[in-house]
């Protein structure tokens, strides 16, 4: 079945209280989504298209993106994004229950998509929050699904919907009688067949306390066992679960946003935190008292001081750029670490050494050290400006795992960024290129529509819409949009991921002679930390232009080691880098060269296969030019073995394990071995 000309039908993948769900293909895009058919019975909540657009607005990292609603005479379909991972309900039933430090991370998570729904104008309930309804992605994080049956409150904040058993709210049952086979308590006051809020707060808590205890708080209010009593939870988080589990809705937190408040500062519900803060309080107001005998007499001066600190900050500022506009990013990084410990709660030095660090090309150093400030709550944000510099913070650190192709990082770090700064056009195109190495094509085109509106700039577009062309496997079309940016970008990033995307997208292509003549003028005309780079990609284009070319092998070989030798000394030394100096002075039959460098490997990586993998190859290779009777194949066959044992530790399939597998077979069925 193709629906509404465009999503073709795989198969069905499950069903639920509100549709029969299927995987279905993007014909066109190329993408996974996911269908459901509404049922009738909550087909005919849905009031009008405007209601169903609600849902199609929502944008958050834990909530999937609902994409299209289309109607058929017979039934109304949703297509939404498709969730790789695996449902809590599924979770729970392999691993039982979840350490809390696990548990705690999805409660915020949870919290903020419950949040942003019920912020919302006019505010979404989602009605059927269970352990199905979430998704445990591969990376650890949550996805709260389902919004089939979800539901904008209207002015009287009340809505109708329902039941599952065990997480729905009292509330949600349709009667007296109803309820009380549900939760076997007598006596109870006549109760509302609506819900609102507050009713999702209740589900919410039921997940959590099933997560943490294995097993559901059980429906009888007078018997169920409280969180406190759950083994390894804290105080605070067992007083935050059984708030919200509460039987009156009066009682729990009223809004997802106050819910997520709580859930951030259950530290501070622990007894031990409690004592800790009284005795700070005595120490405050005894300081206080002694405090206000001073302040008279020095009060004409702090706003001085207050002035000429600043103005110092500024200044020390400034020099770091000074140093930093020199090339020296070392003492720029040094700098601004000297300004934070002076400043400690100021956010530009933070932010600017991270620059320095992404500037220098040290990305791991640059994606640590701002996931350290982020944690260590290093930072205060009292205005705008010092959220907009958050938001760069975090964008820098998803540039950062983009440069490192840790793509889903970058994703989690750009929606961060986002988060704090919805305004700047460069971070709708970054996010638009991560989404689109991910192959997410609905959200990077989206992505990318914003960054247009925001004012983005020609260069820009062409680049983003370059990285659209590659994933859509429009490859002409992408070497257009690559050499545009180049041609025309003062961006010496943006024109450095151009030309490598660029040459990328000509060496798979085997157009191996424009590659290297691409490589070549821009390597002559960048004069940045991106010429290092381009200079190692040109190297490796003329270590395949010699093999494709093997009359000439010594001489595309030597041009190519000579790049890498100039790379080095400028101290730009990767792993890629001395691994393809060793393999071009093996070609070269320079041994003892190769050998060195594979040594030193060795040294620096003693846990990587392939630096084994390499001296196996070369030691064997290097016994082929010798006399039959000089041969002595025992040292290949001892780096054959660290090899096999490293490897055989990683989850990755390397088609040269395989020959070297057969070249020990060999040489042991040849009584070398």
């Amino acid at each position: 079945m193709i629906l509404g000309g465009t999503y073709q039908i795989l198969g069905e993948i499950g069903s639920g209280g509100g549709g029969v769900v299927y995987k279905a293909r993007h014909i066109r895009l190329q993408t996974d989504v996911v269908v459901k058919r509404i049922r009738d019975e909550v087909r005919g909540k849905i009031q009008s298209r405007q209601e169903a657009d609600v849902l199609k607005k929502l944008k958050h990292p834990y909530l999937p993106r609902v994409y299209d609603f289309i109607e058929t005479p017979e039934a109304v379909y949703t297509v939404m994004d498709f969730i790789p991972g695996i449902s809590m309900d599924k979770a729970l039933t392999q691993y039982g229950r979840f350490a809390q430090k696990y548990v705690l991370q999805w409660a915020k998570e949870l919290g903020e998509a419950l949040a942003y729904l019920h912020n919302q104008k006019p505010a979404i309930i989602h009605s059927d929050i269970k352990p199905a309804n979430i998704i445990l992605t591969p990376d650890g994080h949550i996805c709260l699904i389902d919004f089939n049956i979800s539901i904008a409150i209207d002015s009287s904040m009340k809505a109708t919907l329902g039941i599952s058993a065990g997480y729905s709210s009292p509330e949600q049952y349709r009667d007296v009688q109803q309820l009380q086979t549900y939760y076997h308590t007598a006596g109870m006051a006549q109760v509302p067949i609506s819900i609102d809020l507050r009713s999702d707060i209740y589900s919410l808590g039921c997940v959590l306390y099933h997560l943490l205890a294995g097993f559901p708080p059980g429906t009888n209010f007078n018997t169920r066992m409280p969180a406190e009593e759950i083994a390894g939870v804290s105080e605070g988080f067992a007083f935050i679960i059984d708030k919200m589990i509460e039987y009156n809705p009066d009682d729990r937190y009223q809004t997802g946003q106050e819910y997520l408040d709580a859930v951030n500062n259950c530290y501070k519900l622990d007894r031990r935190y409690v004592s800790h803060k009284r005795k700070e309080r005595v120490l405050f107001f005894t300081s206080l008292v002694l405090f206000f005998a001073g302040s008279m007499l020095t009060g004409l001066g702090i706003r001085q001081l207050g002035i000429e600190r600043e103005q110092n900050y500024q200044a020390l500022l400034l020099e770091g750029e000074k140093i930093a506009g020199k090339g020296n990013y070392e003492k720029a990084i040094d700098a601004m670490v000297s300004l934070e410990e002076e400043y400690k709660s100021r956010v530009e030095a933070y932010e600017r050494e991270l620059y320095y660090y992404y500037q220098a090309g040290l990305y791991q150093e640059c994606a640590d050290r701002g996931n350290d400030i982020i944690a260590l709550q290093l930072i205060e944000t009292t205005d705008d400006a010092q959220k907009q510099t958050v938001g760069d913070i975090f964008y820098l650190i998803a540039n950062s795992y983009y440069e490192l192709e840790d793509y889903s990082k970058a994703e989690n770090a750009m929606e961060s960024a986002l988060k704090y700064n919805q305004t700047n056009n460069l971070y709708f195109r970054d996010y638009c290129i991560i989404l689109a190495k991910q192959g997410n094509l609905y959200q990077a085109e989206e992505a990318l529509e914003e960054a247009i509106e925001l004012g983005l700039e020609d260069d820009s577009i062409h680049y983003a819409e370059g990285e659209l062309c590659v994933v859509r496997k429009q490859i002409e079309e992408a070497i257009e949009h690559f050499k545009t940016t180049i041609d025309i970008t003062d961006d010496a990033i943006l024109e450095k991921r151009a030309v490598l995307l660029c040459a990328t997208a000509l060496r798979d292509n085997n157009r191996l002679d424009e590659e290297v003549e691409l490589l070549e003028t821009a390597r002559n005309q960048i004069d940045t930390q991106a010429k290092m780079v381009i200079t190692e990609y040109l190297a490796d284009a003329y270590m395949r232009q010699g093999d494709t070319h093997p009359d000439q092998l010594v001489s595309y070989n030597q041009k190519a080691l000579s790049l890498f030798q100039e790379l080095m000394q400028n101290g730009y030394v990767t792993y890629q880098l001395q691994e393809n100096m060793a393999i071009l002075y093996e070609e070269n039959q320079d041994f003892e060269a190769s050998k060195s460098v594979l040594m030193k490997l060795a040294a620096d990586y003693p846990d990587n296969y392939r630096v084994y993998k390499r001296l196996a190859f070369l030691e064997a290779d290097r016994q082929q030019y010798l006399n039959n009777s000089q041969r002595d194949y025992s040292t290949v066959k001892l780096y054959y073995d660290k090899c096999k044992e490293l490897y055989e530790q990683q989850n990755v399939e390397d088609p040269e394990i395989l020959m070297l597998d057969n070249m020990i077979r060999d040489l042991q069925s040849g009584g070398w071995l």
